[in-house]
């Protein structure tokens, strides 16, 4: 699926009133997450897939997650 069709969904699933979309792209790219984040107004969520505190921090500095889940084994504590 390309990045412009997951907008597209979030933008439709919108009316539905979701709390957060979780991983809704590939963890990979802080800002390609922060070019989602800001493409629709329901919350995007960082998962426990990260692998350690450090990736959610950038996520969290370029407002491209407003919920973070962690798995403090994962993410060393």
């Amino acid at each position: 699926m390309e990045f412009a069709d997951c907008k597209n969904i979030a933008k439709e699933l919108e009316q539905f009133n979701p709390t957060w979309y979780e991983d809704p792209i590939r963890m990979n790219s802080p800002q390609a997450l922060a070019e989602f984040a800001a493409s629709t107004s329901v919350w995007t969520c960082a998962s426990e897939t990260l692998g350690s505190r450090w990736p959610y921090k950038d996520m969290l500095d370029r407002d491209a997650t407003h919920v973070v889940m962690v798995d403090l084994c994962w993410t060393g504590g």
